[in-house]
C-alpha cells in the first residue's frame, strides 16, 4: 500500500510503498529480497511503477536495512519514510542511506529528484530485531539510459547495522557516535 501522505496524481518527493514479503513468491514484494545481491541489481536497475495517471521508471540507487525500534539502535530510528526530505536535510538523508547501503550503485541522486521507497520486513538481523529491507530509487531522468555502470557497483562489507546486532556478535559499532538524521515529523 502507498503511504497515506503520498498522492497518486502528482508525485511527492518521497513516495513510499509498503508490502509484505515471505519465502513464498506469492507476496507482493517477494522479489525485493533479490536486491540484496548486487548482481541482481546490475541486471535489474530499473523499477517500473505505474498509476492510472502515468507510467514511471525509477533507477535504484540504494538497498539497505533499517531497524524500526529505537531500543535496537542506541535510541535512534532512521526515518526513511519522510515524504519531504528537503525539509529535513537531503545531505543528511543520503549520508544515512550510504551508511546502511549493502553496496554502492554508482547512481547519483540529488535534492531535486523524486524518490520511490519500497519497504518490506526482513529478518536479516534476527527475529528479535524488527527490521525493514528498503529499496530506494529515483525517477529516471529524461534521455537517461536504463542501465548502470557495473564497475561502480561496490560491496559495502561494513554497512551500518543496529547496535543490538553488534552487541550480539561482540563487535564494536563504527557508527555508534555518528550523527543521526532526524526529520521534523519524527522529533
Amino acid at each position: 500500500y502507498m503511504d497515506y501522505r503520498a498522492r497518486q496524481k502528482e508525485l511527492i518527493q518521497n513516495t513510499v510503498l509498503y508490502a509484505h514479503t515471505t519465502e513464498s513468491n506469492e507476496q507482493v514484494f517477494y522479489d525485493l529480497v533479490k536486491y540484496k545481491n548486487s548482481d541482481f541489481f546490475i541486471e535489474n536497475p530499473i523499477i517500473e511503477y505505474d498509476t492510472i495517471y502515468k507510467n514511471y521508471k525509477w533507477k535504484v540507487f540504494a538497498v539497505f536495512m533499517s531497524s524500526t525500534k529505537s531500543s535496537d539502535d542506541n535510541g535512534y530510528v532512521f526515518y526513511y519514510i519522510e515524504p519531504n526530505i528537503n525539509k529535513t536535510g537531503f545531505t543528511g538523508y543520503l549520508e544515512q542511506v550510504k551508511q546502511r547501503a549493502l553496496y554502492s550503485t554508482g547512481v547519483d541522486v540529488n535534492s531535486k529528484d523524486k524518490i520511490l521507497t519500497l519497504s518490506t520486513c526482513t529478518y536479516d538481523f534476527g527475529s528479535s530485531i524488527d527490521t525493514r529491507l528498503v529499496v530506494v530509487a529515483r525517477l529516471l531522468r529524461e534521455s537517461e539510459l536504463d542501465s548502470v555502470d557495473r564497475t561502480k557497483v561496490i560491496e559495502n562489507e561494513n554497512y551500518r547495522r543496529p547496535q543490538r546486532w553488534y552487541n550480539k556478535y561482540g563487535l564494536s559499532n563504527p557508527y555508534k557516535n555518528a550523527d543521526n538524521w532526524k526529520s521534523a515529523t519524527y522529533n
